[in-house]
This record gives C-alpha cells, sequence and structure tokens, in this order.
C-alpha cells in the first residue's frame, strides 16, 4: 500500500511532477546485486505512468506503463567491474540506455549518483546534488563574490569528469532559473 512505502518516497511524490495524478498501485521492486527500488504506478486521464525512487525518495525515472518494465536486468561484467572498482561504495539501482550510452543510477550511503557510461562501458562523468554546507569554501567563496550571491539557490550540482571537477549552482536570479558553473578551483566557466 502507498502509505507503507518509505515516507521519504510518499513525501517525494506528494512533491513532485505527478502529484495530482491518481496512484494505482504500488511495488517494492528486488533484484539481484541492486538495491530496494519502490514503484508507483499512476494515471491521469488516458496516460499511465510509473514511477521509480530510491528509498530516499529520489525519482529514478518515470516512464509511460506498457507492463513490462520491471524484467530482471542483466548486469553486463563491465559494469560489475565498475561497480567493484570505480563505484565500490555505491549501491546500484538502474542501468538505462541512452544516446551516449548508459545510465547508471545508484546510491552512495544516501547521495543518489548518476554516472554516465559509453557505449563500450566506459565511465564518462559522475554527477550528484549536494547541500549547500558540503560545498568546499573555495568554491563558495567564490559563488559569494559574484553577482548571484543573493539569490535564492535552488539547487547545487557537482560533476565530475574527465576534464575535471564542476560545480553548478542553480539560482533563481531575477524570477528566472539561471545557472552558474564553476572549476575545482574556484573560477567560473562557461
Amino acid at each position: 500500500p502507498f502509505n507503507q512505502l518509505p515516507e521519504a518516497v510518499t513525501k517525494a511524490f506528494d512533491n513532485g511532477l505527478y502529484a495530482g495524478w491518481k496512484v494505482d498501485d504500488t511495488y517494492t521492486i528486488h533484484r539481484d546485486s541492486m538495491a530496494v527500488v519502490y514503484k508507483i504506478e499512476v494515471e491521469k486521464a488516458d496516460s499511465d505512468m510509473d514511477l521509480y525512487y530510491s528509498q530516499y525518495g529520489n525519482l529514478i525515472k518515470a516512464v509511460a506503463d506498457k507492463g513490462n518494465e520491471d524484467a530482471p536486468i542483466v548486469i553486463p561484467n563491465a559494469v560489475h567491474n565498475l561497480m567493484n572498482l570505480t563505484f565500490a561504495t555505491c549501491t546500484l539501482l538502474d542501468i538505462q540506455s541512452n544516446s551516449e550510452g548508459y545510465i547508471l543510477n545508484m546510491l552512495d550511503g544516501s547521495i543518489y549518483k548518476i554516472a554516465q557510461l559509453n557505449k563500450e562501458y566506459r565511465w564518462q562523468s559522475t554527477s550528484y546534488a549536494i547541500p549547500e554546507q558540503d560545498v568546499p569554501e573555495i568554491i563558495m567563496n567564490s559563488f559569494q563574490s559574484t553577482g548571484y550571491a543573493g539569490d535564492t539557490i535552488e539547487s547545487i550540482e557537482v560533476l565530475l569528469e574527465a576534464a575535471g571537477t564542476f560545480y553548478t549552482f542553480t539560482v533563481n536570479h531575477n524570477g528566472q532559473s539561471t545557472a552558474i558553473r564553476f572549476d575545482a578551483l574556484g573560477n567560473m566557466v562557461g
């Protein structure tokens, strides 16, 4: 039942994009070598959607309900190796394909991370949100010295890639959502 899902999941649903939709069914999905995922089937008018959440309320994906979304996921050996070496502290939630290759949705403790792999399962980037208090001082000082310092911070995302580590602040600037990006040394970058 919906009321037996983790509170973080029900709260995320109630505050999310699909809050006005009617809940049909809810599921707990257990897969071998993966973290538990919570699924909420919703409908509105002629649309049926399946919403997948982590135990912490992160919306992993929202897909049109076609009735066969929950088949076992075969984890390729390359992904097993990557999880054991590069993401040893993470638990896999889902693997999705996209035009660039594959997306790994993971939990690193309670932190929801998304890794982009190429078509050969080689790591390209990892991104995740961090709270303001976890932003390195050099980055926060650089942000505070911009014309955006007085704006409301909507989110802060870390992006790790071969080119380096980047911090993107999304702020409400004059009523518009604006992104400001810094490199690891605090330099504002495009």
